[in-house]
């Protein structure tokens, strides 16, 4: 994704800590899978019904790794999970490897809707929380001092989890799609900072 448009509305939803930065997401085919595709106008990464004539997919599951790359400062951005009926948003260091899924490791952190449940996930350890499928997740990043927080901005922000990581290497958003029917799909709005 490129940001070639005009800037939009600032976002609905107050930002975790002033002078955070809006992440704008990019994407491009190597870090992807090969039944996932990139909408780069409507800010969408979705399943398609025919696979890739690609071999050297980053990943052996439906998952996406961003571009952008944090070492320091504080990030945030938003995810529109309406269109998917199961998914897990987070971030992972680059090193995470091909077949590994997003949380089920040392080196990633997520947030995962499935099975009719919202549960972090972190080194393979699930945590349950107590509440409803969000429509917009957002992600807030606080590389410089180890954190990480989950907001539902459904209705109001609602702070779902929060995480104290010493975070070791840079790390990269990542997405997981679960399935791959036709036309399931997360987005990331393009709010402007």
């Amino acid at each position: 994704m490129t940001d070639t448009g005009p800037k939009q509305a600032s976002p609905l939803h107050p930002i975790p800590w002033p002078g955070a930065a809006l992440s704008w997401l990019t994407f491009n085919p190597a870090p992807g899978h090969r039944r996932l595709t990139i909408l780069p106008k409507e800010h969408r990464v979705m399943t398609k019904r025919v696979s890739s004539a690609c071999h050297d997919d980053r990943f052996d599951i439906s998952q996406w790794m961003a571009e952008q790359e944090y070492s320091e400062g504080y990030h945030y951005w938003d995810v529109d999970t309406s269109a998917s009926a199961s998914w897990a948003v987070g971030v992972s260091y680059p090193s995470i490897g091909r077949r590994d899924h997003l949380g089920r490791t040392a080196n990633s952190w997520c947030l995962e809707w499935s099975r009719d449940k919202l549960c972090y996930w972190h080194d393979n350890i699930e945590e349950f929380i107590k509440h409803g499928c969000p429509s917009i997740v957002r992600l807030a990043l606080d590389v410089t001092n180890g954190t990480l927080s989950f907001y539902s901005l459904s209705d109001s922000q609602t702070l779902l989890h929060c995480v104290e990581e010493g975070f070791t290497e840079p790390v990269r958003p990542v997405f997981w799609l679960f399935g791959l029917k036709p036309n399931n799909a997360l987005s990331f709005p393009p709010w402007a900072s």
